[in-house]
């Protein structure tokens, strides 16, 4: 017994097929989680030359900041040619995955040039950590990539 009598009832099955996964592919796509790495992406483009001209500053440090995770903190460690009495700005935690959890603080750097936040202010999973700060009167930035565990 045949299925199909007729070849023009198959094509009018595989054009309903086709439709339907294309509307299928259209609806999942509608409910997928879209994150901008910006809100406001136009306005920050406008002024990227003076981010540019930051890490310029930032690549010149003959000693630029190190990350360390453990104890329970994470510490970013800043030049000691900048004397910690200078240092001031902002840091911003980026988590590219939830911008829910993205959060900014103001740089508190001790007499060691070191600042410290605790880990618990951090979910596991990878952060983008970026620093726009002062050092003597010269403007620096500086993005760096963590995973925190």
């Amino acid at each position: 017994m045949k299925l199909f009598k007729n070849w023009g009832f198959g094509i009018a099955v595989l054009y309903i097929a086709f439709v339907l996964a294309v509307a299928g592919t259209v609806i999942f796509a509608s409910f997928q989680k879209v994150e901008l790495v910006d809100n406001n992406y136009y306005d920050k483009s406008l002024v990227y030359q003076k981010e540019i001209d930051k890490k310029t500053n930032s690549n010149n440090l003959k000693n630029n900041f190190t990350l360390m995770q453990g104890e329970g903190n994470l510490k970013i460690i800043f030049p000691k040619e900048i004397a910690s009495s200078g240092i001031s700005g902002n840091i911003l935690f980026f988590k590219p995955n939830d911008s829910k959890l993205d959060f900014r603080d103001i740089l508190k750097i001790d007499s060691g040039n070191i600042y410290q936040i605790s880990l618990n202010r951090l979910v596991k999973g990878r952060w983008l950590i970026k620093i726009d700060w002062n050092g003597n009167g010269t403007n620096y930035y500086n993005e760096e990539e963590i995973t925190i565990r």
